[in-house]
């Protein structure tokens, strides 16, 4: 694994961890009896929830980059559309 993706699922298995944690005891027992986990498995939680943002964070990737990609052939359709139309012009 890439190490700046291991430490990025490190630090957000912190961040969830600390969320269960700022939580009331009710929360947390709440929040880990969800996710179907006893009291001892709050770090296996943690590393779950991690492993959900390193998943949406890729597929947000994914969407940027394909909606810059179409971006780019608009534009690239836009030039010709107008290169096609000044041609026209001059050759009257």
């Amino acid at each position: 694994m890439n190490p700046f993706i291991a430490g990025l699922r490190d630090y957000f298995a912190a961040a969830a961890l600390t969320g269960f944690c700022a939580g009331t005891s009710t929360q947390i027992n709440f929040i880990i009896t969800d996710a179907g986990v006893l009291g001892e498995d709050v770090a296996k939680a943690a590393y779950m929830f991690a492993d959900a943002m390193l998943t949406e964070k890729a597929a947000h990737a994914e969407r940027e980059r394909l909606e810059k990609e179409q971006a780019k052939a608009r534009r690239a359709t836009e030039r010709r559309s107008r290169n096609g139309r000044r041609s026209r012009v001059k050759r009257r």
